[in-house]
C-alpha cells in the first residue's frame, strides 16, 4: 500500500468472514481461444486475471465471477 505522503507499507489481506453484500465481476477479455468466440471454458490466463484484479474485493463482499 502506498500512502499519500509516498511512504509504503504492507497491508495484510483478510477476507471478511460475513460480508454484507455481493460483488460480481465481469472480467476483461483475456481469452486465448483461437476462434472469434469463447469456448466458455476459462483457461489459466483468465483465472489469473480474475484472481489478480478481483481477489481483494473479498475484504468487503462475497465475490462472484461468472463465465
Amino acid at each position: 500500500m502506498i500512502e499519500a505522503d509516498g511512504s509504503s507499507a504492507i497491508k495484510l489481506f483478510v477476507p471478511d468472514p460475513e460480508p454484507a453484500f455481493d460483488c460480481f465481476y465481469v472480467y476483461p477479455k483475456t481469452s486465448r481461444d483461437k476462434s472469434g468466440y469463447s469456448d466458455m471454458l476459462p483457461d489459466q490466463s483468465e483465472f489469473r486475471t480474475t484472481e489478480s484484479q478481483f481477489a481483494r474485493f473479498r475484504e468487503v463482499c462475497r465475490t462472484f465471477a461468472p463465465v
